[in-house]
């Protein structure tokens, strides 16, 4: 116990003094004494991310490596399922993604793994699975911009209730009336509904 703090201790400091890179070091050093701690799993990640001279490439393989030790951990398995779905494998995606709903409790990583799930489902083409997803989601953040716009996206290209796809689409751009993927959305329900005059002012914005 006294080895392990004393290596905190210094990694706490190396970190202050900004030496990411012998901070992270001393990290993999006491990982190496008690390799299923997640939370020191998860500060070596976050100081990969913040580490010039750490390519995304060692971070995703990291990232990898703490699923492998710890498949159980939804924090993890979300991670992985990340990577595997920027590799276009969503029939893996979904499945780490639904072994990580069983174990996940905390609020914002819940709201992160429906969104990702959400996501891949429409990816899938699956849209019951993903609106319901997005429904999910949107009872822990009800105000998120993303979440939000997705869903009106999923409704409209699925054939689904365009009025209520529109009802949402305005909330994010009456939030943020300058983001171009919001005011696309939008543009394209108002053109599924006819409203051709309207969409085409709302997709020139958006250009």
């Amino acid at each position: 116990p006294y080895e392990t703090d004393i290596y905190q201790a210094l990694m706490n400091f190396e970190q202050a003094q900004g030496n990411t890179g012998e901070a992270i070091e001393i990290g993999r050093t006491m990982l190496a004494m008690n390799p299923t701690d997640s939370k020191l799993r998860l500060k070596i990640f976050n100081l990969m991310r913040d580490d010039l001279f750490t390519s995304p490439q060692e971070v995703s393989l990291f990232a990898e490596q703490c699923y492998d030790v710890l498949p159980d951990d939804p924090q993890w398995c979300y991670y992985k399922a990340l990577i595997v779905g920027l590799r276009e494998q969503y029939d893996s995606t979904i499945v780490i993604l639904e072994h990580a709903m069983t174990y996940a409790e905390e609020p914002t990583l819940k709201l992160q793994i429906y969104e990702l799930y959400g996501n891949m489902q429409g990816q899938m083409e699956n849209y019951d699975k993903a609106l319901s997803a997005y429904e999910e989601a949107l009872k822990l953040a009800p105000d998120n911009l993303m979440i939000l716009n997705n869903y009106a996206w999923t409704l409209a290209i699925s054939g689904g209730d365009l009025k209520k796809a529109e009802k949402m689409s305005q909330r994010t751009i009456q939030k943020e009336g300058n983001n171009p993927t919001y005011l696309d959305t939008y543009a394209w329900i108002l053109h599924l509904q006819g409203q051709d005059t309207l969409a085409m002012f709302y997709i020139s914005k958006a250009l």
